[in-house]
C-alpha cells in the first residue's frame, strides 16, 4: 500500500514539473511544441520546409499541421508523388489527405 502511494506521489510531481515547465515556456510566449528542438533538426527543418511547400501550393493554411506530420513521417518522394496524383482529381486537396493518411496508417 505504501508503495502504490509513493509511486502516485512521484507521479504527481513529474506532473507538477511538467506543467512548471510548460507554464515558464507559456510566459515566454512559446508553446511546449514549439521549444522543442524539432525546429532546430535537420529533419525538423526539411519538415517543415515541406510543410510549407504543400501549404503555399494548396492554399490551406489551415492544413499546415497535418502537412507537417505527413512531412515528418512520410518520405519526400512520397509526398510528392501523392502531390502530383492529386492534381488531376476534382478536389487535390481531400485526394491528397486521403491518400497520406492511408500512408501513415500503411506504416
Amino acid at each position: 500500500m505504501d508503495l502504490a502511494f509513493a509511486n502516485v506521489k512521484a507521479s504527481d510531481y513529474q506532473i507538477e514539473a511538467l506543467s512548471l515547465k510548460a507554464s515558464s515556456l507559456t510566459r515566454t510566449g512559446l508553446s511546449f511544441n514549439e521549444a522543442s528542438s524539432f525546429k532546430e533538426s535537420p529533419r525538423g527543418l526539411n519538415a517543415r520546409r515541406v510543410a510549407a511547400e504543400l501549404t503555399s501550393r494548396f492554399s490551406a493554411p489551415q492544413n499546415e499541421k497535418f502537412f507537417l506530420k505527413c512531412a515528418w513521417h512520410l518520405s519526400e518522394d512520397i509526398i510528392w508523388t501523392i502531390y502530383e496524383r492529386s492534381l488531376s482529381k476534382r478536389i487535390p486537396l481531400n485526394y491528397f489527405v486521403h491518400a497520406c493518411n492511408g500512408e501513415l496508417h500503411n506504416q
